[in-house]
């Protein structure tokens, strides 16, 4: 599973150094279009934490500023939230051409 976890934070970095439109127009993370995926397990999952959500949310709003200040892309984006027992567990920025009508 940590493997797993890995893999998708990379897969996640990955495309987002990759503009997903030819155009570069000015916007920035828009948190009323987030989604949230809620489960309710009789369990909790000890390594899917809270801090984990945000520190990948750090990690990805730092991306956007590198490709913002280095190579002027900057995007609308928004998240994807893991929500397990309450609680935020990952955070996920997904593609730009998954989310929405993408014109």
């Amino acid at each position: 599973m940590k493997k797993l976890l890995i893999a998708l934070l990379l897969t996640t970095t990955l495309v987002l150094a990759l503009p997903a439109e030819k155009d570069t127009a000015m916007a920035a993370y828009n948190p009323e279009n987030d989604i949230y995926l809620e489960f309710t397990l009789p369990f909790d999952i000890p390594f899917l934490t809270e801090e984990l959500a945000y520190y990948l949310f750090d990690i990805q709003e730092a991306l956007h500023a590198y490709l913002r200040e280095h190579h002027d892309i900057d995007l609308e984006y928004s998240y994807i939230w893991i929500v397990v027992n309450g609680k935020p567990v990952l955070a996920i920025d997904p593609p730009l051409y998954f989310v929405g009508d993408n014109d």
